[in-house]
């Protein structure tokens, strides 16, 4: 994985991450918190994406925040939060997905489709309860983003 191949938004995404793990003393950033932070992202797309699915953003937020309290949590030294295996398995589909996009970059919208081609198991249960799934996801996305490229 090569940070330097992500968008801004998609690391602030990261950074945003990074952060709520940290106010919930997580020791690693798992995909709840990756989702939170590309639904709750200001001027991101994520959300705005699954608007166009016609999900309630604010229930989805709501649920992903939810699952992410409910992550056992134990004192987390400052800078000492990692990223879970689940997530570094996440950001390199991202990145495969932008390739196979023939996008130079990964961008948010990567990021929401490599967590729903795998999710974990909380992040599975509340994108059944949402009814997000790819067909939709892609449809969404084309409508939104069109035919440009992440360049």
């Amino acid at each position: 994985m090569n940070l330097e191949k992500f968008t801004q938004k998609s690391l602030e995404a990261l950074q945003l991450a990074q952060s709520l793990a940290a106010e919930h003393n997580n020791t690693q950033i798992e995909e709840c918190h990756l989702l939170y932070a590309v639904i709750a992202q200001d001027g991101g797309i994520g959300a705005e994406i699954f608007r166009k699915m016609g999900v309630d953003v604010n229930q989805l937020a709501f649920d992903v925040k939810q699952a992410v309290s409910s992550l056992p949590g134990s004192g987390v030294e400052q800078g000492k939060i990692y990223i879970s295996a689940d997530v570094n398995t996440i950001l390199a589909k991202a990145e495969s997905i932008a390739s196979s996009m023939k996008d130079e970059y990964v961008s948010t919208e990567h990021i929401i489709q490599a967590i729903i081609e795998s999710p974990d198991t909380k992040v599975s249960g509340i994108l059944k309860k949402h009814n997000i799934r790819k067909p939709e996801f892609l449809k969404a996305m084309k409508e939104i983003r069109g035919n440009t490229r992440v360049t």
